[in-house]
């Protein structure tokens, strides 16, 4: 019975290959058609066989298996709250704190060090007002730092992270961040055709078929958390049977911290986008996941002067605000950071620049036909 069973599952598994793989074939020949007619829209794409075959694969995927939920070990998306314990979050605490005075502040990704205090982290004194939301941001790993159950690489402090503040006025209907739904992670980035021939084999660029466009892997913090269970009493030992256990505490590494002052102006999804069975990328330009949209788990509206974590593969999306509202946008994105836009980003004036054994520098509009240029760090 159990070989007939495996039999007939094996049978359905061939049958799905088999009419993916006419589906596929049905498609190349329709796109190849639509190429070398004058007359339809699609013969843009005479000439680049390449981007036809990359359309045909992302058609035939099963996009669910590029989408992580979380379970009863992982979480992509959480509150941060001030009680730490044992180098980790609790989920109880205090889940509201004040943004400071606002001062029309705008800087984005500026390199500062995660350090324990605000002058060695070499951050400009109109930020100081910011610096309990950072110290929340870092709580756990301070505490990780130098206790002999955690191992130094994985700490964040005395690294280099980025920080992003953005005040303003935003009208009604408008939003102040990015609108739609997307990952800060953008997938694959486009670079100067120059940059990938002296760069090609070194880990950090892909090169794909044809020479319209050029790509390079990019990450932008990563990020994991981990829900471990402590006991409420404290002769009762730790359990990974949550139902039995006392507290779950939020072990956090990398990722990307975010809050804002106003109530319900940004959602995310607590999920996870990870590439294709076949290494490719799910991940539209510029991180952009519109196309998911569809299949993501409802919607989470941030709430107002709440500290959230994410990964850098975590659905959100900044949202029009239902009236003219003054808002103030914090963001720490931490070490794990692939590239670094100069003419996007804000220079730390007293010379905090990024740490070139993580992260390269790239000059030039991200968003041209050109690419972005590598500096020599």
């Amino acid at each position: 019975m159990s070989s007939l069973s495996e039999s007939s599952s094996s049978c359905d598994e061939c049958n799905q290959n088999t009419s993916v793989s006419v589906f596929e074939h049905r498609l190349r020949d329709i796109l190849l058609e639509c190429a070398y007619d004058d007359n339809c829209i699609l013969s843009v794409l005479r000439g680049h066989e390449h981007l036809i075959e990359k359309i045909c694969r992302i058609a035939t995927y099963d996009v669910k298996k590029c989408l992580m939920l979380p379970d009863r070990i992982q979480l992509f998306l959480t509150e941060v709250h001030g009680r730490v314990h044992g180098g980790r979050y609790r989920k109880e605490g205090e889940h509201t704190f004040n943004f400071p005075t606002p001062t029309n502040i705008k800087i984005n990704m500026m390199p500062f060090i995660m350090s324990s205090t605000f002058k060695d982290s070499k951050l400009p004194k109109y930020l100081k007002g910011y610096w309990p939301l950072i110290e929340l941001c870092l709580s756990a790993d301070l505490y990780r730092k130098d206790h002999h159950m955690y191992r130094r690489a994985d700490n964040e402090i005395d690294k280099i992270g980025f920080l992003t503040v953005d005040e303003g006025l935003i009208d009604s209907g408008t939003t102040q961040r990015r609108p739609g739904l997307h990952t800060d992670n953008p997938g694959k980035v486009l670079v100067n055709q120059k940059i990938l021939d002296q760069n090609e084999g070194d880990g950090w660029c892909e090169k794909f078929n044809g020479s319209s466009k050029k790509y390079i892997q990019h990450h932008w913090g990563f990020g994991g958390c981990h829900l471990v269970s402590f006991p409420v009493d404290p002769e009762v030992p730790a359990y990974w049977d949550y139902e039995s256990a006392g507290e779950l505490m939020r072990f956090i590494e990398g990722g990307i911290y975010m809050a804002s002052n106003v109530e319900e102006s940004c959602e995310a999804r607590d999920c996870k986008i990870i590439e294709g069975e076949n290494g490719e990328e799910i991940i539209g330009q510029f991180g952009s996941v519109e196309h998911l949209r569809g299949i993501l788990p409802p919607p989470v509206k941030l709430k107002a002067n709440t500290m959230y974590w994410m990964t850098d593969r975590t659905p959100h999306e900044s949202l029009p605000l239902k009236s003219t509202t003054y808002r103030q946008f914090f963001r720490l994105v931490t070490s794990k950071v692939s590239l670094w836009y100069e003419d996007h980003s804000t220079k730390n004036p007293l010379g905090v620049v990024p740490d070139p054994s993580i992260t390269k520098i790239l000059k030039g509009d991200k968003f041209s036909k050109d690419g972005v240029w590598l500096l020599d760090n």
